[in-house]
């Protein structure tokens, strides 16, 4: 968890950042304890799995992301069913009643994880749409920045990405749009000139991206230490400028 990358998190945060851990860690010790009291090459290949994937994931790729993750849920979902297995043989099986509980707070969060994800992801379409539209009728041309959802919807419509080379021509009254919430974006130049906002609410209590120190990353650190963050969730902000000279 990079927390040293910002310089002030809440108790909240500090706090599902604890338990996430503690669930990350929870699963190496699933792993090396299946391979020290099986070691059999099963155990071997689910211990390998599960550090070689945490592994990469942690250290190898340039940043952690949901992404890297998944490819742990195969060998964690093996050994918890093994331990499983394991109480049973012993007579001392959990039970349904003991088991429920988790699983009904699993499949919940996993739901209300997608959810905000999902509104996220309609925020961007309707940000487009709406965005465009509106400045259509201005005349200019219409530049965007950033990247995901959000590209594919301002090109559909005719905008341009915005060449950070300047390579491509930039003309009097042309329009510039910046999302806050999204990735590869710059400080526009000094002949982009302010010319309003929008401001679109996504999920109000959940996010899993967050510009400034909200700390959501779900598909990368750069953005929070933490996948998801329970909490007041700002709007998504998108910016307009217009090409007005020096």
């Amino acid at each position: 968890l990079s927390f040293h990358r910002r310089d002030h998190y809440g108790w909240p945060i500090l706090l599902q950042g604890t338990l996430l851990a503690g669930a990350g860690l929870h699963a190496l010790f699933l792993a090396g304890r299946d391979l020290w009291r099986r070691r059999d090459p099963d155990a071997l290949l689910l211990a390998a799995w599960t550090g070689g994937t945490f592994a990469f994931a942690t250290v190898v790729n340039w940043t952690t992301s949901a992404r890297a993750v998944m490819p742990l849920i195969p060998p964690v979902a093996l050994l918890f069913a093994r331990r499983l297995g394991e109480v049973a043989e012993g007579g001392e099986g959990p039970g349904w009643r003991r088991l429920t509980p988790p699983l009904v707070v699993a499949a919940a969060l996993s739901l209300a994880v997608a959810h905000a994800d999902t509104r996220l992801a309609d925020v961007q379409r309707e940000a487009a749409a709406r965005i465009t539209g509106e400045l259509r009728p201005a005349g200019g041309q219409l530049h965007f920045q950033g990247h995901w959802g959000f590209q594919y919807y301002m090109e559909q419509a005719g905008a341009r990405p915005i060449d950070f080379e300047a390579h491509g021509v930039i003309h009097l009254g042309d329009w510039l749009v910046l999302p806050l919430n999204n990735t590869g974006t710059r400080t526009p130049r000094p002949f982009f000139r302010p010319q309003g906002r929008h401001d679109l609410p996504s999920c109000s209590w959940l996010a899993t991206t967050q510009d400034g120190t909200g700390g959501a990353g779900f598909y990368s650190t750069v953005w929070g230490p933490l996948p998801f963050v329970f909490g007041r969730t700002p709007p998504a902000t998108y910016l307009i400028y217009r090409a007005l000279g020096g």
